[in-house]
């Protein structure tokens, strides 16, 4: 009887990890999309193409975007334009998982 549940532990732990494992892949998998995805889209939106930066640590995303000062003036609502693009393109992440930094390009 004590093998049988040592087998039904084993089968359980191989399954959790399995499952995280997956959830990663596809955490992973999206950041290399959206990091591919994300400036073609905002380029279209306000006209020029960021300098963008994303990161993920542990269950949260880190988008930071660069534009110049005319961009950011002119476009008050690039921070919710970046994050209505992940959340209806990338459902992997949650609303509360988006933390996005908007920054002005420095002048070369």
């Amino acid at each position: 009887m004590g093998s049988y549940f040592k087998k039904l532990f084993r089968v359980v732990i191989f399954s959790v990890l399995a499952y995280y494992g997956y959830k990663l892949f596809q955490k992973i998998r999206a950041v290399i999309a959206l990091d591919k995805a994300l400036p073609d889209y905002l380029e279209e939106q306000v006209g020029e193409r960021p300098e963008i930066n994303i990161k993920l640590v542990w269950n949260k995303i880190f988008v930071n975007t660069s534009f110049s000062k005319e961009v950011l003036d002119k476009n008050k609502d690039i921070e919710i334009t970046i994050r209505d693009f992940i959340i209806d393109f990338y459902p992997v992440f949650s609303m509360e998982s988006i933390d996005i930094d908007l920054k002005e390009k420095e002048a070369e």
